[in-house]
């Protein structure tokens, strides 16, 4: 069995001799061209180059998933010693005139990596009108860059014999042209967006009940910014709300609510209307929770729970015995929840997907009523909803899953997952449920446990068998059935 340092000697000529082929490459680039057995083989020779000062790596943006985080180049003045060093290894010298094959592959390459480097540098979100400007223009000469680069690698698979090595190293760099093309798409989606959160802005900030209700007016504060071409078409989303003062301020607003950014969701819900209707206001509640303003949201929670209340089809049954509490999700086991669901009727809200559950799965998202509808007066629960996505839409305050009869009043609740679980088991028994303890136990990623019978005298009942099932549990509300 070869020992580690003869392993390393046989491994280190391949990676010098592929270094001073490829000059700029990737890891996996090394891992084709040296031969190697798995990245990690790669990285550890690589590593020991860059210690020594023979390479440099450019670190890529972390938020591009699937590629290559590592960009590497030959230091220019190590060319020479690394060659002498590969000659007396015994590994023949990269030839100095390289082949049609080569020299298409290393045009492609270098392409590739100008690219990468324009693109790793680009966060849209943070982007004034003027930046944007500029850097829609960066991603039309990147396309034409990847273009050109295409075009090389057509030609280096013309030139290319039926070498597995040279087949490899060409597919990678292919591999890596796509995921610059699934980028370029991406940016360009977040470029529009943005430039729609700058204009809707603009709008609501120059917006007055004194403003002129008008296309002229519109035309008049668009042009400048959007263009003709753009203007017209932003003027034909606006236009049923010229006729009606009060429609236009939420036509804005359910375009912000569009564009997934929770700032401006604020801005339009809270400036665009003087007097907020429930519904406007049952938005700005929870995308504040949605921002991290938790406690503001439990002290408006009430007032608006019960207006909103009075539109929701909420099955309240005061007759039947309830117990909720919240569990911790790694205590949970299919086979000790066999006894509850023999027992009574579970309904479960966890923050992870349950495997044994997946039939009877009810996804929860965050809702928000488009203003829209509920300036045109047709605004219910759920009714002409609009599901938000967020760049760091993860975990509990965005996602969360229901099993069971709950799910059925879930759907009738907009809003922040959370919310939407506690505003439906808050209809269960109002006034007697402590929705902020149901929104804290779910957004700190735990599981909420509602049991439900028809008649049970002693509630204290719930806790024992539901701690035979879950282990300890913290108690929100139980209350005995007659």
């Amino acid at each position: 069995m070869p020992t580690r340092q003869s392993t390393e000697r046989n491994v280190r000529p391949r990676v010098l001799a592929a270094v001073l082929r490829l000059q700029r490459f990737t890891a996996q680039e090394i891992v084709s061209a040296a031969r190697l057995e798995n990245r990690k083989q790669a990285y550890a020779q690589l590593q020991g180059l860059q210690k020594e000062g023979y390479i440099s790596g450019e670190t890529m943006a972390a938020e591009q998933p699937n590629r290559p985080p590592t960009l590497y180049q030959i230091e220019p003045e190590k060319i020479a010693e690394i060659a002498k060093k590969v000659a007396s290894y015994g590994v023949l010298p990269v030839d100095n005139s390289p082949t049609a094959r080569d020299a298409a592959l290393t045009r492609a390459r270098e392409m590739l990596t100008d690219v990468e480097r324009n693109l790793s540098t680009m966060k849209p979100t943070t982007l004034n009108r003027t930046q944007l400007e500029q850097m829609s223009s960066v991603l039309e000469k990147s396309g034409k860059q990847l273009d050109e680069a295409d075009i090389e690698l057509d030609t280096a698979r013309i030139e290319s014999s039926d070498d597995s090595d040279a087949t490899r190293e060409i597919s990678q760099t292919v591999l890596r042209l796509q995921e610059s093309r699934e980028t370029i798409r991406g940016l360009e989606k977040a470029l529009r967006l943005r430039h729609s959160v700058i204009w809707i802005k603009t709008v609501a900030d120059e917006w007055s009940s004194d403003t002129p209700n008008s296309v002229q007016w519109a035309r008049k504060l668009l042009k400048p910014s959007e263009g003709s071409l753009s203007t017209e078409l932003v003027l034909d989303l606006l236009s049923p709300g010229f006729h009606n003062h009060e429609l236009m301020p939420a036509i804005l607003a359910s375009q912000a609510i569009r564009t997934n950014d929770l700032d401006l969701i604020s801005l339009c819900l809270m400036r665009l209307s003087k007097e907020a209707s429930t519904w406007w206001r049952y938005n700005l509640v929870n995308t504040e929770f949605l921002q991290g303003r938790f406690e503001e949201v439990y002290k408006k929670w009430r007032d608006i729970y019960i207006e909103v209340a009075q539109k929701a089809s909420c099955p309240i049954d005061k007759e039947r015995a309830l117990g909720i509490f919240a569990y911790e999700p790694k205590e949970m086991k299919q086979d000790k929840l066999l006894p509850l669901f023999k027992k009574y009727e579970v309904s479960i809200v966890s923050p992870y997907t349950l495997k044994f559950l997946t039939l009877n799965e009810e996804v929860i998202r965050p809702l928000l009523v488009d203003p829209v509808s509920e300036a045109r007066n047709e605004a219910g629960p759920l009714t002409s909803t609009v599901a938000l996505t967020h760049a760091g839409a993860s975990g509990p305050l965005w996602v969360l899953y229901a099993y069971g009869p709950l799910t059925a009043a879930i759907r009738q609740w907009p809003g922040a997952p959370p919310l939407r679980v506690a505003a439906s088991v808050d209809c269960l028994r109002p006034e007697e449920i402590d929705v902020p303890k149901i929104a804290n136990a779910l957004r700190h990623e735990k599981g909420v446990v509602v049991l439900e019978k028809r008649s049970m005298r002693d509630h204290r009942t719930f806790r024992a068998d539901v701690e035979t099932a879950l282990g300890e549990v913290d108690e929100i509300a139980s209350f005995a059935g007659v």
